[in-house]
């Protein structure tokens, strides 16, 4: 049995699929009101703690033994994707990684070198136990804050792909 394959990691299919995504939003343009404003409201949502991850990576990331963008076999998933499209983000050129064994594409010297606001989400929501260890150090309300924002953003997420999938659904004659 092979390695299970990313999705769209090939050129080909990671073209597709971006070109399957824009065809579709501007197909649908009218429709897709209520899944663009979700996706603005997950935009302002990620922003809110995007200073607070930041801060986690710059104490923790330098001195990881095991650092997640080696090991973690991440990738854009559907909504992620979506995110970016419905938002007007840049795409990145390809996906993370082509298969399961390889490393992110996108991990450079000092860390990934995507903007933050295109990285996908798991990128963002994960948090490795010296994360944890610091942030549990923090006051309560930061606390409360991150966790309550990781909450809405899933649901954000998935509001925003049910609301793009209603919408984009043909109907058969």
């Amino acid at each position: 049995m092979g390695i299970p394959q990313t999705p769209w990691s090939s050129p080909a299919e990671w073209l597709e699929a971006n070109q399957s995504l824009d065809y579709l939003i501007r197909l649908h343009g009218r429709d897709l009101k209520k899944a663009r404003s979700l996706a603005q409201k997950l935009a302002t949502r990620l922003g809110a703690i995007f200073p607070l991850v930041e801060e986690l990576c710059l104490v923790t990331c330098p001195f990881c033994p095991d650092p997640c963008c080696l090991v973690a076999k991440v990738y854009f998933d559907f909504s992620d994707l979506l995110f970016l499209h419905l938002t007007h983000q840049p795409i990145p050129q390809d996906q993370l990684r082509h298969n399961r064994q390889d490393i992110c594409r996108f991990l450079g010297p000092k860390g990934c070198t995507l903007s933050r606001i295109v990285r996908p989400w798991a990128c963002t929501r994960y948090m490795c136990p010296p994360q944890m260890g610091v942030l549990r150090k923090r006051d309560p309300g930061t606390q409360a804050f991150f966790n309550d924002s990781i909450l809405a953003i899933k649901v954000l997420r998935q509001d925003m792909e049910s609301e793009f999938i209603c919408n984009t659904i043909l109907e058969m004659p």
